[in-house]
């Protein structure tokens, strides 16, 4: 007689009376399907790839690819159990999956040793989850509805509800109210823990920034209906998603006590996460801005700079409540609630069979470390801004295209004078604008090179077209968005609509001057330094050769001193001292600067 796979609970089994039939537990009366389907043709897919895989596991590198379909994408991806990842879950769990889908979820909690009673409504869902969880002895896959069975008190863990309690009311007693059908459900869940148990909500926000901004709302595809809270006139599918005040009052409502945290860009395929305590991080602007909004329902018409108004939000401070989706954990202890979280943020790897590994930020600490293995802080992170983000917010807030270019050049010569030349998504900007290199988690690949002086005129330039080529990959929808921008198609349209801005703004600097041009003297220029040879004068001919860049002026080296033209409104030279014996030098004190204004060079 061949073994039966691992049963699941024994009180689950009785009270329901539950046999075992072609890898699935279900009721002797079959129970009731729930209509809840992606389709026949996806299903059949599904069918296909998992039967062909020879590596099931959450993390197979036979799912970590594209599947080029979001469906597939969604029941396979090994990004399902970063969901999870990031939760202290006590080892050996017992845990009841409400609404287990395909397996993918499942097939993690599985794989790290929990003994997970996936219950599923959709029979043909239960035989898929089935087919992925082969061969694990510690998963059950249960086909019944969560809101009919007896499910027994006292004995779970974990209750997981992932992308499900969006459809209470349809799947559950509808003639409830929505608030009153989710209460329903966790009042239930609830009783089935243990004392120190709790339950794991991932679920969509209804005032989501994407959402506000006009993207589709996931389940219906269309925009505006989640904001307009799912008026009944025209939506007959039974699915409300609610706000975070909207949640804190329902759990409230049962005595029972909640900690929210964050996955990004969300809970379906996460690749990173945010616990409460995290959004009071520094380093919070930056994860937002690597990991932005998807849409995944339907395609975006976007309207409006969703991004440039999402962070205007966020940085006041408003980011819990408009995230995209949220991740709950509720329990009936405020302390096993509140300390399921040991880290302030998590970026996941890119998960695969080897694990590259990611970054996590521990509570209270101001250095990053391996995730998953805890290794010793490795990552001390800037307290700046995203080199995209701010340019995002310049490009949208100055007063022209012509200062968002000057800003852009300003930067380049910045990076070209970096001792270090880091890639664009290692850069950001300090509190005083300047451009700074940094490390942060993400997805940069090249880490810098070196530049020699001969290449720095032409570096440059291409580090310009570049980073705006990179800046447009980031931002595109926002920009095409902006009034002066609606003419760019594409990424080398923005550039060269750019480009010719700076050069129209240089050929105005120099004919605004023509006909009243200044001349000034520079009689003495002297920098002191605080070392025994610190003084260096430029106006010898020894030093003469630290002057090399300068902008809008012409400069003539003359007995008297240093005769300088100015030709635009921005004149400016640069002294490059390492260009000199700074040995003894010391560090700067001070630049002496002896000027005349003269009438002519006459």
């Amino acid at each position: 007689m061949t073994a039966l796979p691992e049963s699941p609970h024994p009180d689950l089994v009785k009270g329901n009376n539950l046999l075992y039939e072609r890898g699935v537990w279900l009721p002797a009366d079959q129970g009731r399907d729930l209509d809840y389907s992606d389709g026949s043709e996806t299903e059949e897919k599904l069918r296909s790839i998992l039967t062909t895989a020879s590596d099931l596991s959450w993390r197979s590198s036979a799912f970590s690819k594209g599947f080029g379909d979001w469906a597939l994408d969604y029941h396979l991806s090994p990004r399902r159990g970063n969901l999870l990842r990031g939760l202290k879950l006590k080892p050996n769990s017992r845990i009841l999956e409400v609404g287990a889908g395909c397996g993918a979820i499942s097939r993690y909690l599985g794989d790290h040793g929990h003994c997970v009673d996936a219950l599923e409504g959709s029979l043909s869902r239960s035989r898929l989850a089935a087919m992925r969880c082969s061969g694990l002895g510690s998963v059950a896959v249960v086909h019944g509805d969560f809101n009919v069975f007896n499910i027994p008190g006292a004995t779970y863990d974990v209750v997981l509800f992932v992308g499900v309690l969006e459809y209470a009311r349809r799947f559950g007693n509808d003639s409830l109210p929505p608030k009153a059908a989710v209460q329903a459900m966790l009042s239930k869940a609830l009783a089935s823990l243990k004392p120190d148990g709790m339950i794991v909500v991932a679920i969509e926000n209804r005032v989501g920034g994407k959402y506000l901004f006009g993207g589709p709302e996931d389940h219906l595809t269309k925009p505006w209906v989640g904001l307009a809270d799912y008026p009944v006139s025209g939506v007959s599918d039974g699915i409300t998603t609610f706000d975070r005040k909207a949640w804190t009052s329902m759990i409230d409502g049962l005595g029972a006590y909640a900690s929210f945290f964050y996955p990004l860009p969300d809970y379906k395929l996460p690749a990173a996460m945010i616990s409460t305590p995290g959004l009071s991080r520094p380093e919070l602007n930056t994860l937002l801005w690597r990991y932005p909004s998807e849409h995944r329902a339907a395609p975006n018409q976007q309207l409006t700079p969703a991004r440039l108004q999402s962070l205007a939000l966020e940085d006041a401070g408003l980011f819990a409540d408009i995230a995209d989706s949220f991740g709950i954990v509720i329990s009936q202890s405020a302390a096993v609630a509140d300390s399921c979280h040991a880290f302030d943020w998590i970026i996941f790897e890119e998960v695969g069979p080897l694990g590259a590994g990611g970054w996590a930020m521990p509570s209270g600490e101001d250095r990053a470390k391996d995730f998953p293995s805890g290794q010793a802080s490795s990552l001390p992170l800037l307290k700046a801004e995203p080199l995209g983000r701010f340019w995002l917010r310049s490009i949208a807030g100055l007063a022209s295209l012509e200062a968002f270019w000057s800003m852009v050049a300003v930067h380049a010569g910045q990076w070209v004078a970096s001792e270090k030349k880091e890639a664009y998504h290692d850069l950001f900007v300090n509190d005083q604008g300047a451009l700074v290199a940094g490390t942060f988690p993400g997805r940069a690949t090249d880490r810098g090179y070196s530049l020699s002086k001969a290449d720095a005129e032409m570096a440059e330039t291409q580090w310009t077209v570049d980073a705006l080529g990179c800046f447009w990959e980031e931002a595109s929808d926002d920009l095409r968005s902006l009034p002066d921008l609606r003419s760019c198609a594409s990424k080398e349209d923005f550039i060269l609509l750019l480009q010719r801005v700076g050069q129209s703004s240089a050929q105005a600097s120099i004919s605004a001057t023509t006909a009243a041009i200044y001349w000034l003297l520079i009689e003495g220029l002297k920098i002191l330094g605080t070392g025994p040879k610190g003084l260096i004068d430029l106006l010898t001919a020894a030093s003469r050769q630290a002057i090399s860049e300068h902008q809008q002026v012409d400069i003539d080296f003359i007995e008297q001193g240093l005769q300088v033209q100015l030709l635009g409104t921005d004149p400016w030279f640069r002294v490059d001292l390492t260009q000199l014996d700074s040995r003894a030098f010391g560090a700067l004190q001070r630049v002496e600067m002896w000027v005349r204004w003269i009438k002519d060079a006459s």
